[in-house]
């Protein structure tokens, strides 16, 4: 069962899902259009989902979420099958904390 999460991320708008279990449309800010970027990620054994309105933040959330020890295993737009490969989040998370720390995590 997916969970919404409302830690994550540290900038950007958090809802739920788009849908509700009848797979009726549920209430989204207006700031989210129909390509909104989800980020699905698995963290002390439950799943869960995050939507962002574009692609830099939601893949910001989810490098933040693999620091914090989450394993995030989907980005992407669309139905949640149709994402970023694990082995591309792995890449682009290695990109990611390189740039932020470029001399190792014991760097000052």
């Amino acid at each position: 069962m997916l969970q919404t999460d409302l830690k994550y991320p540290a900038a950007g708008a958090h809802v739920g899902f788009p849908y509700g279990r009848t797979g009726t449309r549920t209430a989204v800010p207006p700031s989210f259009d129909a390509a909104a970027w989800h980020v699905q990620y698995r963290i002390g054994g439950r799943d869960h989902l995050l939507t962002q309105p574009t692609p830099e933040l939601a893949i910001e959330s989810a490098c933040r979420l693999i620091d914090d020890g989450a394993d995030v295993y989907g980005i992407g737009t669309g139905p949640l099958r149709d994402s970023i490969a694990r082995e591309q989040i792995a890449r682009i998370y290695s990109l990611w904390a390189r740039e932020r720390l470029p001399f190792g995590r014991n760097a000052a």
